[in-house]
């Protein structure tokens, strides 16, 4: 459906302003803790890593990918956008044009792409599509 070199590129043209400035801002606000107690004792408290598309393939609720407060920073808005909302705009024109012909096809992506405003599902039902969860 992509071409993961366009997504890269995409990536590596978010505005390098934009990514010195939040990079000055997390750096200014860093408490001085090392980067690996990050992996430490405060750290297994945390869910594991990939909990969340877990919780989704079972169906239950998920906490968001991106928060409005991440989505308010503009670098972390731009990744949002390169990662989940072109991404998905671009499959969900894809898939639609793609049903018009004979054939069964699977498609398989990350849980991400299934929640939010931007989510494919959403971007299917844009298009009049009806997506329908199989357990």
């Amino acid at each position: 459906i992509e071409d993961g070199a366009a997504v890269l590129r995409a990536l590596l043209a978010v505005e390098e302003d934009a990514l010195i400035a939040d990079l000055d801002r997390d750096l200014a606000e860093w408490d001085g803790v090392s980067a690996e107690s990050l992996f430490t004792e405060e750290r297994t408290a945390e869910p594991f890593p990939f909990e969340d598309e877990h919780r989704w393939a079972r169906g239950l609720e998920t906490a968001p990918i991106f928060t409005a407060e991440d989505l308010a920073q503009p670098v972390m808005r731009a990744l949002y956008d390169v990662l989940l909302t072109d991404r998905n705009t671009a499959w969900a024109e894809w898939l639609d044009d793609r049903l018009d012909r004979p054939g069964t096809l699977l498609v398989a992506v990350g849980a991400g792409h299934f929640e939010g405003e931007d989510s494919l599902i959403r971007k299917l039902a844009d298009r009049g599509l009806t997506v329908k969860r199989v357990q």
